[in-house]
């Protein structure tokens, strides 16, 4: 109705100067996926510190907890390997929790995550249209429905634990955070600091390479461990990451099992409050630097006073090295540097690097979905937003030329707009 077609969802690769088969590029996608972990060492008991057996106060579930948990899914969700559709779960949720609750406690209890679980359907989304190669597409996951109902609570527990330990300054996937609060207390911090004379700013905003795909599993236990997570919750969580596989699917393709060695699986619950514990202790030390964590997204500004000395590289440098200790990789072609000074006679700064990669200056950005510019006006966010709702108002000019009636464009249009604010928040 709204003239737009939707993107193809295939596409194809060439190899060797020939186009690659479905199937070929079902396991092609399947194992460059892997690839970019497969220098990561998998689980090693033996490196880990020695804990307790778990306690008895383990948490017993109750039906009316899982059935709250069951009517909650969405239906529409597409389900796993293993074939259980949420719709169907969903509609029987007043029968089904006695069973549930059962295989539920029993997992909790033993530590053991059923292998049917452990297994996952891996669906591309790309990056550009058209994908030129495996690298322009992202991996998500599609796990089974009763693993997620499982991890709701493993989650919940699990937060409660950590909490109160987690960087102040990381404001996603916790109650009470959001990119609204982050981009606040970024733009206040901005702000605040530039209302005295002589000051100026340096900003970096780093982007971590395949940041999910690059959990190693040794160093979030201990991780998990130093933070006092209760003791039944990591047998669990390591039987939840190990001996886990994945297969690629296409449509009318779906590529062999592989298994996987490190990486939270994107789509599961528990991957963000994972990768949160992973990267808690990132900190930088440096009183005139500022940090701004949105789980895997991390901004850094420096404030400086006229003709003082730069020593953000430092914090650069300290980051870089706890990347390659947590064996995380920063992509530093995408790492930009932006300097906000309004002062006459700006002061000479060398150029920041991560590795031998010098950053590029930019003169804006786009974090959380807001564009900075260097000049703290609105000018390029605003420009965005209206470009973005233009498109999408495209529909109402088209079912206007199409002699829909007035009331039905003014309940479209209403629509549309809860559903652009939404997504713009």
């Amino acid at each position: 109705m709204s003239g737009r077609s939707e993107k193809p969802s295939l596409f194809s690769l060439e190899r060797d100067g020939k186009i690659m088969s479905q199937q070929e590029l079902v396991n092609s996608l399947n194992r460059f996926y892997l690839s970019v972990n497969a220098d990561i060492p998998p689980l090693d008991m033996n490196l880990l510190p020695a804990f307790l057996p778990a306690e008895p106060e383990i948490p017993f579930l109750q039906p009316h907890e899982v059935c709250k948990k069951l009517l909650a899914i969405k239906a529409s969700k597409a389900h796993g390997p293993d074939k259980v559709p949420c719709r169907i779960v969903k509609e029987f949720a007043y029968e089904l929790p006695e069973p549930i609750t059962t295989i539920f406690n029993t997992s909790l209890r033993s530590g053991i995550v059923p292998a049917a679980w452990k297994e996952s359907n891996i669906i591309h989304i790309s990056k550009v249209q058209p994908p030129m190669d495996e690298g322009d597409t992202r991996p998500i996951s599609l796990t089974p429905c009763l693993s997620k109902v499982l991890e709701d609570f493993v989650v919940t527990w699990l937060i409660d634990d950590v909490k109160d330990k987690i960087d102040p300054n990381q404001f996603g996937c916790l109650k009470g955070t959001s990119t609204t609060c982050c981009l606040l207390d970024m733009i206040h911090t901005l702000l605040t600091y530039l209302d005295s004379s002589g000051r100026h700013l340096r900003l970096c905003f780093l982007d971590f390479s395949k940041a999910f795909d690059r959990i190693g599993y040794n160093v979030l236990i201990e991780k998990l461990l130093g933070l006092g997570v209760r003791i039944f919750l990591i047998p669990w969580i390591i039987s939840f990451l190990t001996n886990r596989r994945q297969r690629v699917k296409l449509p009318g393709s779906i590529s062999d099992w592989l298994p996987t060695t490190a990486g939270v699986p994107q789509g599961t619950k528990l991957g963000p409050i994972l990768f949160l514990v992973m990267i808690n202790n990132l900190n930088i030390s440096d009183p005139e630097s500022c940090t701004w964590k949105f789980v895997d997204d991390v901004s850094l500004s420096e404030g400086l006073v006229r003709n003082s000395t730069s020593t953000i590289q430092t914090s650069l440098d300290s980051v870089a090295s706890w990347s390659s200790s947590n064996w995380m990789k920063l992509n530093a072609k995408k790492c930009k540097e932006m300097r906000i000074c309004f002062l006459k006679e700006p002061t000479e700064l060398p150029h920041l690097k991560i590795g031998d990669q010098q950053l590029e200056l930019v003169t804006s950005h786009k974090v959380l979905g807001l564009v900075i510019q260097n000049n703290l006006k609105w000018n390029n966010h605003i420009e965005a937003t209206v470009t973005k709702a233009s498109k999408r108002l495209h529909i109402l000019r088209v079912l206007r030329r199409g002699g829909v009636e007035m009331n039905d464009l003014t309940t479209i249009y209403i629509s549309l707009m809860d559903l652009f604010l939404n997504i713009a928040v």
